[in-house]
């Protein structure tokens, strides 16, 4: 991060607990952090543009035309999901930690994030300094839940948070361990902030060993499989998320008696268009990628080779 990111941000964070970016989907933003060329980021006590100083709108339709009548760079919205997908880019969810609960905590991931929030922990205050007229989304780093919870109390004061959060529909998302792990997060910010020098990890970023999962599924699942796959914490390979091999080819089979084949007949060859898929798998998230590609693989008997690496 360059020197403009840091003095920016610090004058933010002294005035507040955390700060508001209105969301703009080509926003140029600050020089230098990564995330600051997707969220404009307003100096304290700056209205964000198209905020209303009186207050919520009574009228939400009022509010919706009005948005549209606004140039389409400031009318544009995202999704949670889609910031959540930036979010995951910068800090891939397979670098949490086995314990940790960062992600989606509250909210509807195809919900409009016209506010985005930023907080060290996801308080009431904070979800009602996020709110907007519209939809706002919350990024604290510490989560919400850490653990399942058995109940939800709303006198507790998590449950307080997601009433709060529910009726102003704020979402919150957490990028907790995954943040600190990564290039350029939390530890790589800190050690710039302290002007260390010859900075080293004590542990390696990757301390586990590594499996590859090779897994064939017809070419119009591959998608849904290798999501499911990434979504369980394969494919993270150093600052690259996602990455796989992938390749077309033919599988051949004879479904035998007993047997429900996707394609083809019970006791007939079959030859079908298949895809190889290749993803690098961390040895202590194997279990977890298994059970996800078995849930969404179409087939009834998924062929797949699990070699050590």
């Amino acid at each position: 991060m360059t020197n403009g990111w840091r003095r920016r941000r610090r004058l933010t964070t002294r005035a507040a607990p955390h700060y508001k970016a209105q969301v703009k989907p080509d926003a140029v933003g600050l020089r230098g952090g990564p995330v600051a060329q997707r969220l404009e980021l307003p100096a304290h006590n700056r209205l964000v543009a198209g905020s209303n100083p009186a207050g919520p709108s009574r009228d939400a339709a009022a509010e919706e035309t009005m948005a549209q009548r606004r140039s389409p760079r400031t009318a544009a919205r995202r999704r949670v999901r889609e910031v959540l997908q930036i979010l995951n880019s910068f800090f891939p969810p397979a670098l949490a930690e086995p314990w940790d609960n960062a992600g989606l905590a509250v909210g509807d991931p195809d919900a409009f994030a016209a506010r985005v929030g930023v907080a060290l922990n996801p308080t009431v205050a904070a979800v009602r300094q996020t709110a907007g007229r519209a939809g706002s989304l919350l990024v604290s780093h510490h989560p919400l839940f850490m653990k399942p919870e058995r109940r939800l109390d709303l006198s507790t004061p998590r449950g307080r948070v997601v009433a709060e959060a529910v009726a102003r529909r704020v979402a919150i998302v957490a990028c907790h361990t995954n943040a600190d792990w990564a290039d350029g997060g939390v530890n790589d910010v800190l050690a710039a902030r302290l002007d260390l020098r010859d900075v080293e990890p004590w542990e390696p970023l990757y301390p586990y060993e590594y499996r590859k999962l090779i897994v064939y599924v017809p070419p119009d699942h591959l998608a849904g499989v290798a999501e499911a796959i990434f979504h369980a914490g394969g494919g993270v390979i150093g600052n690259y998320a996602k990455c796989s091999f992938r390749t077309l080819g033919e599988g051949a089979y004879v479904p035998l008696a007993g047997a429900a084949p996707y394609a083809g007949r019970v006791g007939e060859m079959s030859i079908e268009p298949e895809a190889r898929l290749e993803v690098r798998v961390p040895r202590d998230r194997v279990d977890a990628v298994l059970r996800a590609m078995r849930t969404v693989h179409p087939y009834e008997e998924p062929a797949f080779d699990l070699f050590a690496t």
